[in-house]
């Protein structure tokens, strides 16, 4: 699971992603204008609630 800030236009968004380390399938995407905690648990919230509770990796940022 990561973030990553990309250019859509003339706007910056946050693209969010979920990834199976394992099969490489997607599990979700997201986009956001803002990187913060809410947003965040919120991406994760609809992960657990679709997919179910499983380890986590990132690349260990905040």
């Amino acid at each position: 699971m990561d973030e990553t800030l990309i250019k859509v236009g003339w706007e910056f968004i946050w693209l969010w992603v979920a990834i199976n380390a394992k099969s490489k399938e997607i599990f979700a995407l997201s986009i956001s204008k803002e990187r913060n905690m809410f947003v965040a648990e919120r991406f994760i919230a609809g992960l657990v609630k679709e997919h179910g509770r499983h380890p986590v990796s990132t690349d260990g940022g905040t």
